[in-house]
């Protein structure tokens, strides 16, 4: 990216990884932890991957873009942009087909958030791992 003399090359957006296509998967919502003003950290539990932790930019304010698809154990299809540095950036997310949570279910939702703590504590972040 750079020449001999130390000038800059390239464009901005191959520098600033804008360029690299976003990787398709499938997984499950871990956790979710609010950041900043509209934006979320989840950790994912993604097919073939292990966990990985992926920022969602604007997450807490759209309806329509991660429409219930970002809730403890929800089954997604995403595409995110993966990073050498810091967060992937999630694209995109979408629930799978089947049936939704309901939000008055607490028995449900205590089933989900303990095997959400039962997969951080056996699965590694980082290390590729087949759940």
């Amino acid at each position: 990216m750079f020449h001999d003399s130390g000038t800059l090359c390239g464009s901005a957006s191959s520098l600033s990884g804008k360029g690299k296509p976003p990787v398709e998967g499938t997984g499950y919502v871990l956790s979710t932890v609010p950041f900043r003003e509209r934006d979320l950290i989840l950790r994912l539990a993604v097919h073939d991957l292990g966990v990985l932790s992926v920022i969602a930019r604007g997450a807490r304010g759209s309806k329509k873009r991660f429409a219930g698809a970002l809730d403890t154990l929800t089954p997604i299809d995403m595409r995110y942009k993966p990073s050498k540095r810091g967060l992937s950036t999630l694209v995109e997310a979408r629930r799978r087909s089947g049936p939704a949570p309901s939000p008055s279910d607490l028995a449900g939702f205590a089933v989900r958030s303990h095997v959400s703590e039962l997969i951080f504590t056996v699965i590694e972040e980082g290390h590729p791992s087949r759940f």
